[in-house]
């Protein structure tokens, strides 16, 4: 009787035009036609007619979960615990490795702010303008994050070189639970024991960057050279201070003025927002501000939308090349997303406007921060309706489809032509590899 009922469970299920994965005695259900949107998973067979019998809609082709049933899903007592919606996808990409609690209801707080830049257990790690000072491991060509305390970086706050405060580094709770993340769970941590991290920008000591490099000849120096080589930094911790860091900074940098008046902008809030200092300004009107924007500028951030696109048989993908990489190097498409675009949008555009390739379903997978200088790069999968190629050679120098069993090779670094994608810290890299090792199994 089992076995009847668990065949007419799954016939009901592929009927409605789902994928359904049996695994030992659990079952996967995913849209056939997005076999990367994992719609639920359950442990058992119960929970496999709890779907049923509760007439869940689960995603197909032409119909979406209602928001009823799926806040219904998410808050019903009764269901299998071990039935859940996945909504993303889990990858953490390179530079968003964060253990920094931001704390924006501490960045008004000036007696707070200055208590922590003096404790013994505040870190600080210096940047000059958009440089950070790191120690070089010449042995293995990686760099780790040099980090100082109060009485090491005080020279520069007393030659009043900007600061910005990062956030608390949050800890290990009582019980001994790590905490993944301060904003994923209700269970706090404590912050009174928790250390501060500071950037100190050391132009304002002096322009010099050797003079400043020789305060500290015996712990590093000053980043130089192509920045991409910041993705060496080996902690993964450490790469997403450098993130946070080198974007605020490089925007302080680039935003010295008010754009309505001229007037030198002043740094407030622990180096969270720019403010003007002319009063007569504008942007500072609050009769104005009404109708003209307020011109106290927070730290920018430039989406780009960076997409592999796959054929509809989803044998093939299309990887492109740009002038400027290195020979045989192949990645994604990708774009800066325009004023008013919703991200889907922005996929389909640059994949036409770049190939020519006309693409429908787009499907979010992750997201990476990109400090060159402030970028955040938004990766989708998107699902061509086209094949032909017409290739805008302003933008990329070639495109070309590959196969599964080419993005196999092209991984283990086997291809015949020695074709090769970014490295593995990239977000490019993260598309392909999902794709080649997922896609065969769905």
């Amino acid at each position: 009787m089992y076995i009847k009922n668990l065949f007419k469970s799954l016939k009901v299920l592929v009927n409605q035009g789902q994928n359904v994965r049996a695994i030992g005695h659990s079952f996967s259900i995913s849209d056939a036609n997005n076999p990367f949107y994992l719609i639920a998973h359950t442990t058992s067979f119960n929970g496999l007619n709890h779907i049923l019998n509760h007439k869940f809609k689960l995603l197909t082709q032409r119909e979406k979960l209602s928001k009823k049933n799926f806040k219904h899903l998410l808050r019903s007592r009764t269901y299998d615990q071990n039935l859940y919606v996945n909504m993303s996808n889990p990858t953490v990409n390179y530079f968003a490795h964060s253990f920094i609690d931001r704390c924006a209801d501490k960045r008004k707080d000036s007696t707070w702010i200055n208590d922590k830049l003096k404790e013994d257990g505040s870190v600080f790690v210096l940047f000059h303008i958009d440089k950070p000072f790191v120690y070089v491991n010449d042995s293995e060509k990686m760099f780790s994050l040099c980090k100082f305390n109060y009485s090491q970086i005080k020279p520069f706050l007393d030659a009043k070189c900007n600061y910005v405060f990062l956030g608390l580094e949050y800890l290990k709770s009582s019980n001994g639970l790590e905490i993944i993340s301060p904003y994923s769970c209700s269970q706090s941590y404590d912050r009174s024991s928790s250390k501060a991290w500071f950037v100190i920008e050391t132009s304002g000591f002096d322009a010099d960057l050797e003079k400043v490099s020789s305060i500290f000849p015996d712990q590093g120096k000053f980043f130089e050279g192509n920045f991409l080589r910041l993705m060496a930094i080996q902690d993964l911790h450490e790469s997403s201070i450098i993130a946070q860091a080198r974007s605020i900074l490089c925007w302080i940098d680039r935003n010295k003025f008010c754009a309505s008046c001229g007037t030198k902008s002043r740094l407030d809030d622990a180096g969270s927002k720019l403010t003007c200092t002319n009063s007569d300004c504008k942007s500072n009107n609050k009769a104005l501000n009404k109708h003209v924007p307020s011109n106290i500028h927070y730290p920018r951030v430039d989406p780009v939308a960076i997409m592999l696109i796959i054929n509809r048989a989803q044998t093939h993908v299309l990887l492109g090349r740009k002038r400027q990489f290195p020979k045989n190097m192949f990645s994604c498409l990708a774009g800066y997303i325009e004023a008013g675009e919703s991200i889907e949008e922005a996929v389909r555009r640059e994949s036409f406007e770049e190939s020519g390739v006309y693409t429908d379903r787009v499907i979010y997978h992750s997201s990476q921060p990109w400090p060159f200088p402030s970028t955040l790069m938004i990766g989708c999968f998107a699902y061509a309706t086209s094949e032909e190629l017409n290739i805008d050679q302003d933008e990329i120098q070639e495109a070309k489809w590959f196969s599964l069993e080419e993005l196999e090779m092209i991984l283990e670094n086997r291809h015949p032509e020695s074709v090769t994608i970014p490295s593995e810290r990239t977000i490019a890299h993260q598309l392909i590899k999902h794709f080649s090792k997922h896609r065969p199994k769905l």
